[in-house]
């Protein structure tokens, strides 16, 4: 005998802003997942001559975008099939929606990470700008960890609501946003000021995709996080 489903579902306003914004995010997140793995094939072709400790991060971040991806996906198919037709589950806080928090904090602070230490290598060591730079990225981790962990215990999204932490959320995407600025403008600063140091005009087109790359990148995060805290 088929089992007989509520009939009781949230207006189609709710469910665009709950699960169909969780449907979105986990197709970009697909969709960005396969640009990742066709950069690490391509960065294990080329990589020879790079120190082992930039190919163990290369390989760190394919893991964990990987199991970012799993966790993107096991909500979605949680809220949308195993619980289908039942209203009372969207606000209950699924274990692997923190978890992909603190996936992704791990994720930034290696990246972020890696870009500061670019811009203390160019800056010729200049010790006013890259290491206040790093405790900016250490801090912005810490609280998004944070953050990740108070998801975790609500349970659910109407307890969230009425914690702190939720009311910290409109203050940390602000962070993210100046953060993914500061860096990609030093890091275009330095690329461009070394493009005119060097003759070479090949070398010079590379640093130009460079920081194409890094303007495309830093605008694209900075204007996630804006997006998050307007809405």
């Amino acid at each position: 005998m088929a089992a007989v489903l509520p009939t009781t579902l949230p207006p189609a306003a709710v469910l665009n802003s709950t699960l169909g914004a969780l449907m979105l995010g986990a197709f970009a997140s697909s969709a960005l997942y396969g640009v990742l793995c066709l950069q690490t094939v391509m960065f294990c072709r080329t990589s020879f001559y790079d120190h082992r400790y930039a190919r163990y991060t290369v390989w760190a971040l394919w893991v964990m975008n990987t199991a970012h991806l799993a966790f993107c996906i096991h909500p979605c198919y949680w809220y949308m099939v195993s619980n289908y037709g039942r209203p009372d589950t969207i606000d209950h806080i699924i274990w692997s929606i923190p978890t992909w928090q603190i996936l992704t904090a791990t994720n930034d602070i290696l990246v972020r990470g890696w870009f500061v230490y670019r811009i203390w290598i160019l800056s010729q060591h200049n010790r006013w700008l890259a290491p206040p730079l790093a405790v900016y990225v250490v801090v912005v981790f810490v609280l998004t960890t944070v953050l990740g962990g108070e998801t975790y215990l609500a349970q659910t999204f109407t307890a969230f609501r009425q914690t702190q932490a939720s009311r910290a959320v409109g203050a940390i995407m602000p962070m993210v946003f100046a953060l993914d600025v500061i860096i990609a403008f030093l890091l275009c600063f330095y690329f461009f000021r070394s493009r005119n140091n060097i003759l070479s005009r090949r070398i010079g087109t590379y640093i130009n995709v460079l920081i194409v790359y890094t303007i495309n990148t830093g605008l694209l995060t900075s204007v996630l996080a804006m997006a998050c805290t307007i809405t």
